[in-house]
């Protein structure tokens, strides 16, 4: 009876695949949401894929091809009224994203563990299971790790010049909204300093230092990018 049962369920998704047909999802805009965390919006723009919220942030978009991958090939669809949403994890999703002006909810996994329920307005689709670490992922899943848009070129901090070179190779480990929602230990350092990019900009360097990590904000924006302790080349311990 379970082996009939299985066969049956097997025959369904192949009848289901069959009659599916491959989306093409190209959006120019993808805001994820998520239970407690800031909104994460990306926009296409001329030069490639841009964080805009809650920051501005060059994108890698190696990590946005597999996305689209997994919600242009899903393996099965089925029409709402055959799932029962609620047990699929539908009901109150992990994180919803909008991809351009589509709604999809993110589910819980099947029962083989390895794919994971979408819903769109139209059907329930089930994709790789990954596609949640990348979603949950949040800022650090989707931001380039370089930290500044362009080399350095003069750095100062307490009015004295740093050299740059390993300042310019710096990669983040973390991006996180700022600030943080956890106090900060009672031993943090807070410090300031000045960069000139090649391209002529004059950005305002804030750095907290913790024992754990230390912090770059630029230009006051709400994310930093975080670095091994010490990480930090020319600042005094």
């Amino acid at each position: 009876m379970l082996l009939g049962s299985a066969s049956w369920v097997a025959w369904r998704d192949k009848q289901h695949e069959a009659a599916s047909h491959a989306f093409v999802r190209e959006p120019d805009a993808i805001t994820i949401m998520r239970p407690g965390h800031a909104d994460i919006s990306l926009e296409r723009q001329d030069h490639g894929w841009l964080i805009t919220a809650p920051c501005s942030l060059a994108v890698n978009e190696q990590r946005l091809s597999p996305l689209f991958e997994a919600l242009n090939q899903p393996g099965t669809r089925y029409a709402i009224s055959e799932v029962d949403t609620a047990a699929a994890g539908l009901d109150t999703p992990l994180a919803t994203l909008m991809i351009d002006d589509e709604r999809i909810d993110i589910g819980a996994l099947d029962t083989t563990g390895q794919r994971r329920y979408l819903k769109t307005e139209q059907q329930v689709e089930l994709v790789p299971e990954w596609i949640w670490s990348l979603v949950d992922g949040g800022l650090s899943a989707f931001a380039r790790g370089e930290i500044f848009s362009d080399d350095i070129v003069g750095l100062t901090y307490d009015d004295v010049e740093l050299d740059v070179a390993q300042w310019n190779a710096l990669v983040a480990s973390q991006t996180v909204q700022w600030p943080l929602s956890d106090a900060l230990p009672d031993t943090h350092r807070r410090m300031d300093a000045q960069a000139t990019l090649a391209d002529g900009q004059i950005v305002s360097v804030a750095i907290t230092r913790t024992a754990s990590w230390d912090a770059i904000v630029l230009n006051d924006e709400g994310c930093a990018r975080l670095l091994p302790p010490d990480s930090l080349y020319g600042l005094d311990s």
